[in-house]
């Protein structure tokens, strides 16, 4: 039996520590993107982990406009595109959708960056990677106070993400479709979105008319990078009706399995502390970086990767 450990720890104080796991699912997808996993933990390249949708109050709140209005200022500043728009407290998915339709157009696809993303300085690629993670993070955070505004827990959404710089990518076999499902129980670790754009299930979520139909992307590639995702979505039936008359629009079919839609699951949370969804978020919302990744087959480890520093954007 394999599965992964992540060791968390508090920003500053690292020596504060507490740690999950996760047994892997039994099916040959985990077992590739657990063989590329491992090879991430063995390599050199840096490791960036962000935590989503964890942060209150209006300090984060505060954090979170700043700093994607200091990316939009560093990008206008190397005077080669102009953003207009900045961020505000009234924030909008419209707002959130624009933004990151910005960020396409700079970043061009992952195996073909623009001119712009090839001839940028360090700040500004900085910057223009900062668009992505600042917006979603924003809607992250602006969905889970709406939840809490409302009192409904139940749908506070958070995840742990874990990127890896230079990684190597595996393409996805048509076989692995089926493995795909729009259902996420509390605590599963999916594999990453490890390419420029969004999938049809994000397009549909948040209504997005500003994207390019190139930027519309099926999950391809697997990198051994994750999502943990601190949340239950079960899809209501009007929601896959809805879903359904979106798709169908486009000329396509919900059932068709190409599409690839929501999560890729490979690991099940081990949960086995007793503790709430609400007791995690505010674990998480304290211990909000990683100090370790471990990769454990059979419950002995075989590879352990330390992360020496924050190594948040």
């Amino acid at each position: 039996m394999q599965s992964i450990e992540i060791e968390f720890c508090h920003p500053i104080k690292r020596e504060e520590t507490f740690k999950l796991s996760w047994t892997l699912i039994d099916n040959d997808a985990s077992f590739l993107w657990f063989k590329l996993f491992c090879k991430n933990l063995k390599s050199r390249n840096k490791f960036f982990t962000r935590f989503s949708g964890f942060g209150e109050g209006e300090d984060h709140l505060d954090y979170l406009i700043t700093s994607l209005n200091n990316c939009i200022d560093i990008i206008n500043r190397d005077g080669r595109y102009l953003i207009k728009e900045r961020a505000r407290k009234n924030f909008t998915q419209e707002f959130a959708n624009i933004i990151h339709h910005h960020f396409e157009i700079l970043s061009g696809d992952s195996d073909n960056p623009t001119e712009f993303t090839v001839n940028c300085s360090l700040e500004v690629l900085n910057a223009m990677n900062g668009l992505n993670y600042f917006i979603h993070d924003l809607v992250a955070f602006s969905r889970n106070q709406n939840c809490n505004a409302k009192g409904d827990l139940s749908s506070v959404f958070s995840s742990v993400v874990v990127e890896v710089k230079y990684c190597k990518r595996f393409i996805i076999p048509e076989s692995f479709n089926n493995y795909f499902s729009l259902n996420i129980e509390f605590g599963d670790l999916v594999a990453h979105y490890s390419q420029i754009g969004k999938t049809w299930l994000e397009v549909f979520q948040e209504n997005d008319i500003e994207i390019l139909q190139d930027a519309i992307r099926p999950l391809y590639a697997f990198s051994g990078e994750l999502d943990v995702m601190f949340g239950e979505f079960i899809p209501s039936q009007e929601f896959n009706n809805n879903l359904k008359r979106f798709l169908e629009r486009r000329k396509l079919d919900i059932n068709n399995k190409s599409l690839r839609l929501g999560f890729l699951p490979i690991a099940k949370f081990d949960r086995n502390n007793g503790l709430s969804d609400n007791e995690y978020h505010k674990l998480l919302s304290y211990f909000n970086d990683i100090k370790s990744l471990n990769a454990i087959n059979d419950g002995k480890l075989i590879v352990e990767k330390k992360l020496e520093n924050s190594t948040k954007i």
